[in-house]
């Protein structure tokens, strides 16, 4: 009975770790580190930097740093409920002195104005990036 008992139980945990790594690594639970996702030098000598950490519920933050030239950051959420991303490609238009962020399937994510520190969601929400130091 004992025995039947145990492996009830493992199977039932198998399947939970199955089904919850359809949408969080299981690393990144154990690790919970962030991870650069994105990064472009914009044409003024600042970076920008897509960061993504799982957001210990269940799905992932998506977050973009602006460093200035001095060193200065500025961060804003992207999307505070995404799916794990690998990668994520940024175009810059400098005329505009913009950054379209583009994720999975190369979606837009966001456009991010590096001049008034502002983003845009995909759903139109404007966004002011805050001042880290």
């Amino acid at each position: 009975m004992r025995k039947e008992v145990i492996i009830a139980g493992l199977a039932l945990l198998l399947i939970a770790i199955a089904a919850l790594s359809r949408f969080v690594s299981p690393v990144d639970i154990v690790t919970g580190k962030e991870r650069m996702v994105g990064e472009k030098r914009l044409p003024n000598g600042d970076t920008i930097q897509i960061i993504q950490y799982w957001n210990e519920g269940d799905f992932y933050n998506l977050n973009l740093t602006h460093i200035t030239k001095s060193g200065t950051k500025y961060e804003c959420v992207i999307d505070p409920d995404c799916f794990r991303v690998t990668k994520c490609n940024i175009k810059v238009d400098p005329a505009k002195a913009e950054a379209t962020i583009l994720a999975k399937s190369d979606k837009i994510a966001a456009c991010y104005r590096w001049e008034s520190k502002e983003l845009i969601r995909r759903n139109g929400v404007l966004i002011q990036a805050d001042l880290v130091h």
